[in-house]
């Protein structure tokens, strides 16, 4: 059997649809299809699916703009973020190397 998405929402947004308690969400299920110990296991098992998907939605990094941020990419950006901070601390001890040498110290 399958569930009807629209009539297992109901109108829902998907902030409201995250938000159904455990028995509401069960209970729109049964009124689907059924309450046979089958159907209870599937329910179940797309209870858990969606708030797996919630979570990972939630842990995921992210740019200001929503995009996620892969592992690779982070590491990408925490390596030129860690070059560029060599790059000025050799900028600056090049300044202060002139900086002494025109103060004749």
């Amino acid at each position: 059997e399958k569930i009807d998405a629209k009539m297992f929402v109901n109108g829902l947004t998907g902030v409201q649809f995250c938000a159904l308690p455990e028995n509401d969400f069960y209970t729109r299920a049964e009124t689907q299809l059924g309450d046979n110990e089958e159907i209870v296991e599937i329910a179940k098992r797309l209870y858990l699916g969606l708030w797996t998907l919630i979570v990972d939605a939630k842990t995921r990094k992210r740019r200001p703009d929503g995009s996620i941020i892969t592992p690779e990419q982070e590491q990408e950006e925490r390596r030129q973020l860690e070059l560029a901070k060599v790059e000025k601390a050799r900028i600056w001890a090049e300044r202060e190397k002139h900086l002494r040498s025109d103060n004749g110290i």
